[in-house]
């Protein structure tokens, strides 16, 4: 008699069946692709292994026992910032030779051409295209079939279109279309042909130039947010990994997919907030844990234009160190964000009292206490940077020690 196949613990206790292995780490939590909150993922960590652990004294003992391993690798591996991102370069660079989504080699779609895959991520799909008649590059976004099953992923990107709509700006990613074609969802994007200001934290802090390098991309990201503000649009997860830096033009900010927006017209903003009062999205906080405001820890929904200068004084911090403002795990960053008061600066080179202030400033934990919008970041950062060069610290003098005692004879 058959005994049947072999055990899956994947399958039979996480869903995941054997065509979906191996699992990455965000696979094995059951969390999206490149999560960002560090709280989300600890706690998806938790769930799993509450729901493993179940099975330990059952006939599966043994399998429980590895998985939970496994699992808690996976915790350990993502909650920590810097393991996190050297997992998710090498989890990216598996996902593109994977070559998940709509080939890269030229295909066609619609109108256009697709000439290589960008990025890929647990619901969509970057491609570099170029229209064929008119013969522009363009950044395409492509919804891959679990998401476009998915209401709550299609009206996410459907409001990204009409969020990025409204906004017009050079500091800003402008979008060109947006639609359904070859019966998949696609937005059509400008290309920036830079990486994100991300990749900045991994490099030494060096010179004074490099400095005020980053004092200006903040006060050009600062001019693309505050035309978002003046548009209602308020940005919600401000961070370097959101700023990407174009050869030509600069910083331009992106991520704005679940930005808070004022009175956006037509029936995709109520079907997004009757998604978002759903049970399963109610209360989720939006925002990079390293990154986030205070009040925003609190409600994602209630913040002004405030908690997106606090999210930016964050990054000027965590650039001009190399690290975010606030170190620990989930539950830690949160107190400090709270309570703690931020890291001085005035120990990197080229990096003086006033700008340490303005940083400082953003970073209040009032709203009331931080300047008040967008321009009066730039107004201050345009201040520093319009000042003389910090000088470096002056040497002291060696002493030349001269032996003028007479020579003997």
């Amino acid at each position: 008699m058959s005994s049947g196949p072999p055990f899956d613990p994947y399958h039979r206790w996480l869903g995941i069946r054997a065509t979906n292995q191996p699992v990455n780490h965000y696979r094995l939590l059951g969390l999206d692709v490149f999560e960002e909150d560090l709280e989300v993922i600890a706690s998806a960590a938790d769930r799993q292994m509450a729901h493993v652990r179940s099975f330990q004294n059952g006939p599966q003992g043994e399998a429980s026992q590895a998985l939970l391993a496994k699992i808690a690798v996976a915790r350990l591996c993502l909650i920590d910032s810097e393991r996190k991102a050297n997992y998710d370069d090498q989890l990216a660079r598996e996902l593109l030779q994977s070559g998940e989504g709509p080939s890269s080699d030229g295909a066609a779609f619609g109108e256009y051409l697709l000439l290589d895959q960008l990025a890929v991520a647990s619901a969509s799909c970057v491609f570099h295209a170029r229209h064929r008649t008119m013969q522009r590059d363009v950044a395409l976004q492509t919804l891959n079939s679990r998401a476009a099953a998915s209401a709550h992923e299609v009206n996410r990107f459907r409001r990204k279109a009409a969020i990025l709509a409204r906004l017009e700006h050079p500091h800003l990613i402008s979008i060109y279309d947006a639609g359904i074609r070859d019966g998949v969802h696609c937005l059509v994007m400008e290309l920036v042909r830079g990486e994100s200001l991300h990749a900045l934290l991994a490099g030494p802090r060096d010179s004074q130039e490099t400095v005020r390098m980053i004092v200006e991309w903040t006060k050009q990201a600062a001019a693309g947010l505050g035309h978002a503000h003046s548009r209602g649009v308020i940005h919600r997860r401000v961070s370097p990994s959101n700023l990407l830096l174009d050869s030509r033009q600069g910083v331009k900010v992106a991520g704005f997919g679940l930005a808070l927006v004022d009175e956006l017209p037509g029936p995709v903003e109520a079907q997004w907030l009757a998604l978002q009062r759903a049970p399963e999205t109610s209360g989720t906080r939006v925002g990079n844990i390293d990154y986030v405001a205070p009040e925003q820890l609190d409600d994602s929904q209630g913040v002004d234009v405030r908690a997106d200068i606090y999210g930016l004084g964050c990054t000027l911090s965590a650039l001009l160190r190399r690290r975010p403002p606030f170190t620990g795990a989930a539950p830690d960053k949160i107190h400090q964000h709270q309570f703690a008061a931020p890291p001085r600066l005035t120990n990197i080179p080229g990096v003086d009292a006033d700008l340490e202030r303005i940083v400082h400033g953003m970073m209040a934990k009032s709203p009331a206490e931080r300047q008040q919008s967008m321009y009066e970041v730039i107004q201050s950062l345009q201040g520093w940077l319009l000042k003389p060069a910090v000088p470096p610290p002056a040497q002291k003098p060696v002493p030349v020690v001269i032996d003028v005692r007479p020579r003997g004879r």
